[in-house]
C-alpha cells in the first residue's frame, strides 16, 4: 500500500554498493534526496551541510554517522523518526570493485600483489568526508553500526538482489522507482581475480562483515 505522507529518510552510503544508482532514483522521486558532501582545502574540513534543516531524504554519502552526531550535524529526533537503510555487498566482490574503481589496477601488476600489499595496510577510518586516503576500504560494518554497538539501520538491503531490496524500500517510504545503472565499475566476475592466497586475506581483513552478513566465497 502506498501512502500520501512523505517519512524522513536517510541512506547510508557504502562505498560500491550501489550506491550511486540508489541515490539517483531517491533524487529523481518525489523525495528528492539531497546528498551533501564536505570539501577539504589546504588542510581544513568545510562543511557545507552544518545548515542541514534535519527534515527530508538526505544522504552524506560516505561519512561517519556517529560523526555527523558528535558535530549535531544530525539531531537525535531526526534519527530516531527517519527511515534509516542501506546496502551491503559481498566482501570479495566488493573489494575487487574498489580495486577497479579507485584505479589501483594502474599501480599494481596484479589483484594478487595488491592484495598482498593490503593484507596488514593501516585504513584511515571514517569521518566526516566522503573519503580520505584509502578510508572506502573500511569493513561495511564501520559505517552501520555505533561506538556504542547499535545497529544505525532499520533495513540492510543486498547488493546480490538490490531490485528485490530496493522494491521493498520503495514500499515502505511509498514511491515507485526503478533503478538506474551508474557508476559501475567494469570488471569480470570477481572470483576470477582470486588465488587461494587472497582469498584468505579477504577472509581476515573483513572478517566481521562476513560473519554479520553471512557471506562466503
Amino acid at each position: 500500500m502506498f501512502f500520501s505522507r512523505k517519512m524522513d529518510v536517510l541512506f547510508v552510503w557504502i562505498p560500491k554498493a550501489a550506491g550511486s544508482s540508489i541515490y539517483r532514483a531517491l533524487k529523481n522521486s518525489r523525495y528528492k534526496c539531497r546528498r551533501l558532501l564536505n570539501k577539504e582545502k589546504d588542510g581544513i574540513i568545510h562543511f557545507p551541510y552544518t545548515d542541514f534543516d534535519n527534515k527530508g531524504a538526505v544522504t552524506f554519502a560516505h561519512t561517519s554517522i556517529d560523526a555527523l552526531f558528535d558535530k549535531d550535524i544530525i539531531h537525535k529526533d531526526f534519527f530516531e523518526n527517519a527511515f534509516k537503510f542501506c546496502f551491503v555487498r559481498n566482501p570479495w566482490d566488493r573489494l575487487v570493485s574498489l580495486f577497479f574503481y579507485r584505479e589501483f589496477h594502474k599501480k599494481y601488476d596484479s589483484f594478487q600483489q595488491f592484495c598482498l600489499d593490503f593484507k596488514d595496510e593501516e585504513i584511515e577510518p571514517i569521518g566526516l568526508y566522503n573519503s580520505r586516503l584509502n578510508s572506502q576500504f573500511n569493513d561495511q560494518l564501520s559505517w552501520i553500526i555505533g561506538k556504542n554497538g547499535r545497529l544505525l539501520v532499520d533495513f540492510i538491503g543486498r547488493y546480490e538482489r538490490l531490485e528485490d531490496d530496493f522494491r521493498k524500500i520503495c514500499r515502505i517510504i511509498s514511491i515507485r522507482k526503478s533503478l538506474p545503472h551508474r557508476n559501475a565499475t567494469r570488471h569480470a566476475h570477481y572470483r576470477e581475480y582470486y588465488n587461494a592466497e587472497s582469498i584468505e586475506i579477504v577472509r581476515k581483513r573483513y572478517s566481521r562483515d562476513i560473519e554479520y552478513f553471512g557471506y562466503d566465497f
